[in-house]
C-alpha cells in the first residue's frame, strides 16, 4: 500500500488517465502531460504500488546488462517510473495503442521513427535530422512514443519515457515510416515488409506481463505494423544521413536509395 502518495490526471495517446504514485519526482516527470482532474473522465486509472516497484527492479537484475550494485543503487522513483509505463502501457492497449521503442522525430507534420538495437544510433540519427533541417523537424519522444491504430492510420504520440535525452513533446503525428537502423560507412536505405522485419520490431514494442494482455498485444502490433511503410538502413552519423532517409520514407520509395 501507499504510505502517502501523489494523485492526478494526465492525458497520453489522447486518452484521459488517473494516476496515483508515491514519489514527487514521478509526478513531476508527467507534468507536461497533466491536465485538470474535470477536464475529461478517465479512462481508467492506475495505481503504482511497492509490489510494483519491486517487480521493476527485479527485472532490471535479471536482464543482466548492468551491474547489481548499480541498479541497487538507483532511486526508488526510478522503478517508480518503469512501473508506471507498464501499467499505463498494459491498459492503452485496450485504446489500440501500443507503446514503441525508438526515437521519433516530425518533419513537417509527419512522424519519422527509427528503431534498431542498442548502439544502432537511433537518438543520433534524428539528432542529425534538426540540425540538418534546423526548425523544420523536432523530436516528438527520443525513446518511447506511444503508436495509436485511427482508421487506417497510425498516429505517434510523445510519453514522459524519453530516454536519457529527456526530449519530449506533448502532441502528435501521423507515421509516415518506421526505419531499421544499423550503423555503416555509407547511407543507403530500402523498403522493407513486416514479414522480413517481424521479429526486429518486435523486440522494440511494449511486451505485457499480464498474460491476458498478450495476444492482445500481438494482435495490435500486426495491425499497426501493417499500416507503416517500413525501412532498413545503413547509416553513417554525417548530415547526408539524414538527407537520405528523409528523401527515400516521405516519398515511400520501395527500391534501393543510396547517398
Amino acid at each position: 500500500m501507499l504510505s502517502r502518495g501523489y494523485t492526478f490526471c494526465m492525458r497520453l495517446a489522447d486518452v484521459p488517465i488517473r494516476v496515483t504514485v508515491e514519489n514527487l519526482e514521478t509526478k513531476i516527470s508527467c507534468q507536461n502531460y497533466m491536465i485538470l482532474d474535470d477536464a475529461a473522465t478517465p479512462a481508467f486509472s492506475v495505481t503504482v504500488t511497492e509490489q510494483d516497484r519491486i517487480r521493476e527492479w527485479k527485472e532490471l537484475l535479471q536482464t543482466g546488462v548492468h551491474d547489481p550494485a548499480y541498479v541497487n543503487q538507483l532511486p526508488g522513483h526510478y522503478f517508480e517510473t518503469c512501473a508506471l509505463h507498464r501499467l499505463i502501457a498494459e491498459q492503452l492497449l485496450y485504446h489500440d495503442t501500443v507503446m514503441f521503442h525508438g526515437s521519433c522525430v516530425v518533419m513537417e507534420g509527419r512522424a519519422y521513427i527509427f528503431t534498431g538495437k542498442s548502439g544502432s544510433g537511433k537518438s543520433t540519427h534524428t539528432s542529425l535530422w534538426c540540425r540538418a533541417f534546423k526548425e523544420k523537424a523536432f523530436i516528438l519522444n527520443d525513446d518511447k512514443p506511444f503508436l495509436k491504430l485511427d482508421g487506417s492510420r497510425v498516429m505517434a504520440f510523445g510519453s514522459p519515457w524519453d530516454g536519457k535525452s529527456r526530449k519530449n513533446r506533448n502532441t502528435s503525428a501521423p507515421v509516415q515510416g518506421i526505419c531499421i537502423l544499423e550503423k555503416d560507412t555509407s547511407d543507403h536505405i530500402r523498403r522493407t515488409s513486416l514479414s522480413e522485419e517481424f521479429t526486429a520490431l518486435t523486440y522494440q514494442t511494449f511486451r505485457p506481463l499480464e498474460e491476458r494482455n498478450f495476444d492482445r498485444s500481438v494482435t495490435l502490433f500486426r495491425k499497426i505494423m501493417s499500416c507503416i511503410p517500413l525501412y532498413r538502413m545503413g547509416s553513417t552519423i554525417s548530415l547526408n544521413a539524414p538527407v537520405v532517409s528523409w528523401k527515400a520514407m516521405q516519398n515511400g520509395e520501395n527500391g534501393h536509395v543510396n547517398a
